[in-house]
């Protein structure tokens, strides 16, 4: 009945440094890949254990960012567990949450949330939050961003982009050492993080839309095909929404035919109060929202299912 009784491992990507081991949160899947991202965020394990005799900090105060070191993508054959050979290589950018990934027409479609400063971390401390005190100081929310990797790349005569996909302008471009740089393309202007899809129906397959975070105060649905958002913000501010969760019509016909919940926290007023948000996937609207009696002590939340 434990599903992790029936794990096993299926490959492995030996780590440049035992004691600065690199960080990651996420990975993306496809019916025939496994993407993994290394990342030039890594815990200081030296640090660690120091900090941890002398001071007895979390394991966050150890993590550092090198923005000199280029992102590497590592991708998996689930078949075997076998690594590609070709080393795809990127800018450095930091990232928690993989948004989805798809393959198509021999190339691979990796779609990320990407921030190009390893202090996002510490951006989010309570800490720091409670110092703010004007919009400069609001920490910038990730981008996202697409990533197509040539599975079957062909050395190339000089700057030739090997992405042949129509719909994006992201490229891929073989250097002098046999490696494939890539550069992305932003699938949205706005800054969102804690993203969703219509994961049962479109995890590793094409998409259109995934719903997240687009500030501390808003909800926000992305088109990846006209690059647009549509939001949601309380009218009278102070609410403070979590991950929102899509939850698709049984009987569905379109991919955001359904709605997305997102429990919500309300700061502003007398007394605090929590409700559940329920949104239209399709018009991004309220329909309508579940009230916990005031006053009411709950957390804002990161990640949540539906059951």
């Amino acid at each position: 009945s434990n599903p992790m009784q029936k794990a096993y491992m299926l490959g492995t990507i030996p780590q440049k440094s035992a004691m600065y081991p690199k960080y990651f949160h996420s990975f993306g899947l496809t019916p025939n890949y496994v993407i993994f991202i290394e990342q030039p965020m890594y815990v200081n394990v030296w640090k660690l254990m120091w900090s941890k005799l002398l001071s007895g900090k979390s394991v966050s105060y150890a993590m550092e960012f090198d923005p000199k070191t280029q992102v590497q993508f590592h991708v998996f054959e689930k078949a075997t567990g076998k690594v590609l050979p070709t080393k795809y290589l990127a800018d450095f950018f930091f990232t928690f949450h993989h948004i989805n990934a798809y393959e198509e027409d021999g190339q691979l479609v990796v779609d990320v949330c990407c921030a190009e400063k390893g202090d996002i971390v510490a951006d989010l401390y309570l800490s720091h939050l409670r110092g703010i005190s004007k919009p400069e100081d609001v920490p910038e929310y990730a981008e996202a961003r697409r990533y197509v990797l040539p599975l079957h790349p062909v050395q190339a005569a000089g700057e030739e982009n090997l992405v042949t996909l129509v719909d994006t302008n992201a490229a891929a471009v073989v250097q002098e050492d046999g490696s494939v740089f890539c550069t992305h393309e932003l699938l949205c202007q706005e800054g969102i993080e804690l993203p969703r899809i219509n994961y049962d129906h479109y995890n590793g397959k094409k998409y259109q839309f995934f719903y997240g975070l687009a500030g501390f105060e808003q909800l926000g649905k992305v088109d990846v095909h006209t690059k647009s958002m549509k939001l949601w913000k309380d009218s009278e501010g102070g609410c403070f929404p979590s991950e929102p969760i899509f939850v698709p019509a049984p009987d569905g016909s379109s991919e955001d035919e359904g709605v997305v919940l997102s429990l919500v926290v309300r700061s502003s007023g007398e007394a605090r109060s929590v409700f559940l948000l329920v949104l239209d996937g399709e018009t991004f609207t309220e329909l309508a929202r579940a009230e916990v009696p005031s006053p009411a002590e709950a957390a804002m939340t990161f990640h949540g299912i539906f059951l």
